[in-house]
């Protein structure tokens, strides 16, 4: 696995976050035009990839389970079609560690289910726009299908609108209007009211497709805003957070970026991170202000040539 991958892995286990892996098994008609591989032996290829999934993330502490079983998800199926062929190729896997198995609209019988996905197909691609009544037809139907399944995935979105077309690289798959916030509202109240296992929040490709609810110019923490509000509404009243806690995420990057290679400031700011993410945002804030400010903004604080040094009071760490 990449080594970023890897490093974006061990900082979701930091900050007690799940993962669960997709495998997108169109890369195999791309390794076998490489000639990496056959056709022949495809299916052991992708056997040998599962198990390697199987050693090293499938009974991590941190893979995000169903029970007893790693969630794997399959963006596809678009190379293996049939269902023979995810027997086969998840037979090698130990039978008290088989995956729930999730691929996209249409569930595999050798699967646990399907996850829905904005249906961009439906609206004819290009510069066609999909909607709202093609959307509800699309979200309606999977649902009628799915209910027959053992388990199924709703996903939420805000909008789709690629750049494929003017960066050269193919058409695009048309557009889905963000509506000032509707669509990810819907979508995710849908998603959180219905009999979904668990809800995934589309934005692979991320800016690529518009598909982003990360931060942006255009839309600020406004989408992080709305998933905050419906978490509130429909799974936890309590939950205390706002967009303004948001942005200590940014300030925090950007401190990371400017001292990251300071010894002193950056175990600071491994201290501030675990505070960040243990929800002691006072204690983080002040800690993020004491290095803006290049001096220590606690009480009892003391500055020395380039080191920053806190004592806390009682009760905070």
């Amino acid at each position: 696995m990449p080594r970023n991958s890897l490093a974006l892995l061990d900082h979701a286990r930091r900050a007690g976050l799940k993962f669960s892996l997709c495998y997108e098994d169109r890369t195999i008609q791309q390794e076998i035009n490489g000639h990496f591989i056959t056709s022949a032996n495809a299916i052991s290829h992708a056997q040998k990839t599962l198990l390697y999934a199987q050693t090293n993330f499938f009974n991590d502490a941190s893979c995000f389970r169903m029970g007893d079983a790693p969630v794997l998800m399959n963006f596809g199926p678009q190379y293996f079609k049939n269902n023979s062929d995810w027997v086969s190729i998840l037979s090698v896997l130990d039978a008290k560690n088989q995956p729930a198995f999730f691929t996209e609209d249409h569930r595999l019988p050798a699967g646990r289910g399907a996850f829905s996905w904005p249906p961009m197909w439906m609206s004819g691609g290009g510069t066609n726009t999909l909607t709202p009544a093609q959307l509800q037809s699309y979200l309606s139907s999977f649902e009628e299908s799915a209910a027959a399944w053992p388990d199924y995935v709703s996903s939420a979105f805000p909008r789709f609108h690629d750049i494929y077309s003017q960066a050269g690289n193919g058409s695009s798959y048309g557009y889905l209007d963000d509506a000032n916030g509707a669509t990810l509202t819907n979508s995710l109240r849908l998603a959180m009211t219905n009999r979904s296992a668990f809800v995934q929040l589309v934005t692979w490709n991320d800016f690529g497709e518009g598909t982003m609810l990360e931060p942006t110019r255009e839309f600020g923490y406004r989408d992080l805003g709305i998933v905050q509000d419906l978490r509130r509404q429909f799974l936890d009243s309590g939950f205390p957070y706002s967009t303004n806690d948001l942005a200590l995420a940014f300030r925090f990057y950007n401190l990371r970026k400017q001292y990251g290679s300071n010894p002193t400031l950056a175990a600071e700011l491994n201290r501030a991170f675990t505070n960040l993410v243990s929800g002691k945002l006072s204690i983080a804030t002040l800690q993020l202000k004491g290095i803006e400010s290049n001096r220590a903004a606690l009480p009892n604080s003391k500055t020395q040539r380039a080191q920053v040094s806190f004592e806390l009071p009682p009760g905070f760490r």
